[in-house]
Formats: C-alpha cells, sequence, structure tokens
C-alpha cells in the first residue's frame, strides 16, 4: 500500500529527538526568503517530509523546481513501513542554493519517483531599509 504524506516543511534547521526521531523540532520555517539582490546565495536550507499509513519498501527524494524546470534533485533514499501504523522522516540539507532569480520556486517530495506533495517558496526583493533575510 502506498504511504500518504503527513507534512512537507522547509525550514533553515532541524533538531530530532535523541529518544524518539519522530519528534523533531524545524528552526524558522519557510514560505518567503527574502534577497536584496540577485543572483542570491541561501546558506541553508532543510526539507522535511514524514510519511506513513502504507506499508513496504520506497525510494523518497526532494526536488526544487522553478518555472516547470528541474534545479535541484537530491540522491533518493529507501525507507520501509513495516506496517500502516508506522511512519517515516526524511529530512535533507541542502547548503549553499544559487537563486539566480525572484520568483515562485517550488519544493517537491517525491515517492518511487512521482511527485506525492509540494509547497511554494517566495523568493523576493528585501525592501530597501532591511537586510537580507535568508
Amino acid at each position: 500500500m502506498e504511504p500518504k504524506i503527513f507534512f512537507l516543511i522547509v525550514c533553515r534547521e532541524v533538531l530530532q529527538s535523541v529518544d524518539d526521531a519522530r519528534q523533531i523540532g524545524c528552526i524558522h520555517i519557510y514560505d518567503t526568503l527574502y534577497a536584496s539582490n540577485f543572483p542570491h546565495t541561501i546558506p541553508k536550507m532543510t526539507f522535511v517530509a514524514r510519511y506513513g499509513l502504507g506499508q513496504g519498501t520506497f525510494t523518497h527524494h526532494f526536488e526544487i523546481h522553478d518555472q516547470g524546470r528541474l534545479l535541484y534533485k537530491a540522491p533518493p533514499t529507501e525507507f520501509i513501513l513495516p506496517s500502516e501504523f508506522d511512519s517515516s522522516t526524511d529530512v535533507f540539507t541542502l547548503d549553499d542554493i544559487a537563486i539566480e532569480s525572484a520568483g515562485i520556486y517550488w519544493i517537491k517530495s517525491c515517492i518511487n519517483g512521482v511527485e506525492a506533495a509540494r509547497t511554494p517558496l517566495l523568493v523576493t526583493f528585501l525592501p530597501e531599509s532591511g537586510e537580507d533575510r535568508a
């Protein structure tokens, strides 16, 4: 049975509990990033997806898209759901992500090569009075 996605989060950093890897804390959850000019480098971005309500062995990977173009594809990871009552969390961090222009970027979560979820990430100009927020 194919798993269902519980959540897809884009943030700066994730903390996982030593006692229970299912317990996570996300620092600086992103829906919008600001830059004073472009191209711009985002120092660190972490993607988190949790799957469950399925059973079997699956592959998972994250992708970044811009205007329908694939900009980045993370290496696939394999996870096993022994029963429909189990879940699996995939955490992947990218450092120094080059963003060429302002716009809407799509973060996708794929299972067995098929898109399972996506979330938008707006990258836009910072008002002149501030500094970079990414």
